[in-house]
Formats: C-alpha cells, structure tokens, sequence
C-alpha cells in the first residue's frame, strides 16, 4: 500500500525546496496530477487547487488523501529550518476503502487547508508554504503513484491564532482538565498507571464535552438509536446533560470527584478494574487497567478514557440518578431497552466514544 505524504515548509524566502526525490522529479512535468497552492479568503487558510492535467478520469484513493482532512494532516511546517509543531499528530486511519474518488480531465477543485490551527504558528509570522509528494491513483488500467510539487506560497499567521488541537483535543480542553487533575486526582505509586491515568483525563474531557454538545445538537443519530433506542428531545437532553456533568466535573478546580488508584485491589474489588462510590464522588484504579490503553483512538471498551465515562456516570453527585451495571460492551448494551440504556454505565462509555470518533462503536 503506498502512503501519501504532503510536505508544508517554512522555507528561505524566495528559494524553493525540491520535496520530490530525485528518482521521480522528471515525472512532475507530465504527471496528471497538478497543485498549486493559493493565499485563501479564509483567515488561517491556505487554498489548494488540485487539477487533472491528463485526458482521461484520474482516480485516487487511500482514505481520500486528495481530502481537505488528510492534506491537512501530512503538512510538514518549519520556521527557519526548525519544525513546527502538528497539533493533531495521529497518523492516517487503518484500512483503504474501495472506492476511487474521481477528478475528471482538465476539471479543477478546491481545497481550503486550515493550517493556523493545526500548527503551532506564531501571530503575524511570515512563512513560505510549498507542498509536494505522491498520491497513489487509477488511471484508466494504469495503477501507480501521480507525482506534484507545487508553487512557493507567501503566508502570513492570522494576528489572532484560532484553538487548536491536541490528539483531536482543544489546547483550551486539555490545559482545563489538567488544572482539574492538580484537584481531582493525585498520584498513582504505580507510575505506568499514573503516566497513563493522568493522560486519559484531558481526552476523557474532550469526549464528554463532544458528546455532550452534539448530542443536544441531535447529531450522531445512528449512534443514538443503537445505544439508546428512541431518539427524541427528553432522551437527548438526558443523556446530552450527563455527559455536561462530566465534562465539569473533569475541568473544575472545585470537585466533587476525587480519582485515584488502589495499591492493591483483592477480595471483591479483584473483580473489576475501576470503582465509584455513587454518593461519595470516589474512583479508583486498580494496578489491572494499566495494560489498557490511554488514548481513545479506536473503539475500545477498556481504554481508559472510555473506563472514566463509566465510572463518572456512576456518582449521584453529578448527576442524579447515577447509572448502574445491567450490560457491558457493544453487543450488550445495544440489546438494552431504552429505560436501562439510559441509566446504565458503559452505555455511556461506547456512545461517548462512538461521537468522540464519529462512528458506532
């Protein structure tokens, strides 16, 4: 399977770089496949003009990298030769579909590449933007990698930087939640555990805040129906104000949850990995969730940003009534009827990270 990679530079003033390897730098002349990078109406923008310069249909694929998403994604930025941080590093998805997207002979289309807040860009700051690379295509029979290398683009930063993200997660979300760890959690001995509960926490703030806003904003509806069964104003606004409840609670400097971790978890407690106690705002970690992972970015039952949707859903004090345990997992929780999917913890978990990844977990 070939990659696509774009590359975007801060470059010497005036001087283009050749981002194309030498072995493919002669077929940029009567490749297909042309670019040329344009300053954009939009603010933080940069517009790419890609064109079929040949005479028939040419067709690429690999998760569409000819999309404004996946051009935005493989920019590389540099400032006087040093790089510039991507906000939003996670690689392309697993998987290709099918499907070839189809840019007919001699059509042209658009797209607008926000790069203000993908990259750590300083206010008023010039750069110079190039792109070049291969992108995998189908041309009639002919399979094979259609090669560009664009123009040099003087770019200005915008004065006002827009939020950015993080790991699909706001600057302005993370740097919350982690002020609210300093009160709602301490620390772990078990400093794997710690490292990884302490990560979780921001993305387990993004979630519910995502999950929170779009659900009362009725989006998501397949999600919805096959984890909560009737799609109507009063369930949305239940399920939309639980996770709110979250979402405070993980960036609040004041409570009422505390987060922390068992030493050991023996007896009762060796049967699960995670507790809350309902009328107390108390969860803990048992040592067992450390092989799970701390990130959300593939349905996963027990990572552990998902795992603190469960166990916050439990407490009274956020919001009343608190959930219970009736089903656990997909297959389960999407046999539930409406009344217990709505009160039952890890329904809250895989919807929540089914609009966080925008699927159906």
């Amino acid at each position: 399977m070939h990659s696509f990679k774009i590359l975007l530079g801060a470059l010497p003033f005036g001087l283009a770089a050749q981002l194309v390897a030498e072995p493919f730098r002669s077929q940029i002349e009567t490749s297909p496949l042309h670019i040329e990078l344009q300053n954009s109406e939009l603010t933080g923008h940069v517009r790419a003009v890609i064109t079929n310069r040949g005479e028939t249909a040419l067709f690429s694929t690999w998760q569409n990298p000819l999309s404004t998403d996946q051009l935005a994604r493989k920019l590389y930025v540099t400032i006087g030769g040093d790089p510039v941080q991507f906000l939003n590093p996670e690689g392309l998805p697993v998987g290709a579909p099918e499907e070839y997207e189809s840019l007919p002979a001699g059509v042209s289309i658009t797209r607008e590449i926000n790069i203000a807040s993908h990259y750590e860009l300083q206010p008023s700051e010039q750069y110079e933007v190039q792109a070049g690379g291969l992108v995998p295509f189908r041309l009639g029979d002919q399979r094979g990698d259609a090669v560009y290398e664009t123009n040099v683009l003087s770019f200005t930063a915008p004065d006002e930087i827009p939020v950015r993200h993080v790991d699909g997660i706001t600057v302005e979300a993370a740097s919350n939640a982690e002020a609210a760890s300093n009160f709602i959690y301490g620390a772990c001995e078990d400093q794997v555990l710690n490292a990884k509960v302490k990560r979780s926490i921001p993305i387990a703030a993004a979630m519910a805040k995502k999950a929170s806003e779009e659900t009362a904003a009725g989006k998501h509806k397949d999600a919805f129906v096959a984890y909560f069964k009737v799609d109507n104003e009063a369930n949305r606004k239940k399920v939309a104000d639980r996770y709110a409840a979250i979402y405070k609670t993980l960036t609040s400097e004041t409570g009422p949850i505390k987060i922390a971790c068992r030493a050991t978890c023996t007896g009762f407690y060796a049967i699960g990995a995670a507790w809350t106690e309902p009328t107390t705002g108390k969860t803990e970690f048992c040592p067992t969730i450390k092989q799970y992972p701390d990130d959300a970015k593939k349905c996963e039952r027990m990572n552990l940003p998902g795992v603190i949707m469960h166990e916050l859903s439990h407490s009274s004090l956020l919001y009343k009534p608190s959930t219970g345990d009736q089903a656990q997992g997909p297959q389960q929780c999407k046999a539930l009827a409406e009344k217990s999917a709505l009160n039952n913890a890890d329904t809250y978990n895989l919807y929540g990270q089914s609009v966080f990844l925008d699927t159906v977990c």
